[in-house]
């Protein structure tokens, strides 16, 4: 999240094992074999549950048909600026970075 182009929130959202499972049964994710790291052993998920990090799926149908669907709340100190200027953490940088 960016708030006058200062990052105050960073995050990742976790999916449970059964969700993952039925989502790698498809193509084309299907291909790729389920992922290497479970939440547990990822040293960045902590306890997704009780940190409210998991995301709870609900079969849904949207505007792109039949599938899941997720609500995600997130609260934001306006006030927060984040102590690095990395612009995001792994796997992604921030509007304009590397």
């Amino acid at each position: 999240v960016h708030r006058a182009d200062a990052t105050v929130l960073t995050s990742q959202m976790f999916f449970d094992l059964e969700e993952l499972r039925k989502v790698y049964a498809n193509a084309p994710y299907a291909t790729n074999g389920m992922p290497d790291t479970t939440n547990e052993n990822d040293s960045i998920a902590g306890d997704p549950k009780a940190e409210g990090t998991l995301l709870t799926l609900k079969s849904a149908t949207t505007t792109r048909g039949a599938g899941s669907l997720a609500l995600l709340n997130l609260g934001i100190d306006p006030n927060a600026r984040s102590s690095t200027n990395s612009g995001g953490g792994p796997g992604g940088g921030g509007p304009g970075m590397p």
